[in-house]
């Protein structure tokens, strides 16, 4: 139950970085921080699916 959790906030995380990035476009600090929540997400994701592989 936890896993499907996390996993939809990494998604949601997501979904709301690539729209920021689309529309606002800034570089500086705000699209490091962006950058960085993305590949966190992904890190949490593939995560998620290896502790799910590694239970079954």
């Amino acid at each position: 139950m936890k896993n499907k959790f996390y996993m939809f906030l990494s998604i949601l995380v997501i979904v709301l970085a690539l729209i920021w990035i689309s529309f606002f476009q800034k570089n500086g600090v705000e699209l490091v921080l962006v950058v960085l929540s993305l590949g966190f997400s992904v890190f949490t994701i593939l995560l998620i699916l290896l502790y799910e592989k590694k239970k079954k």
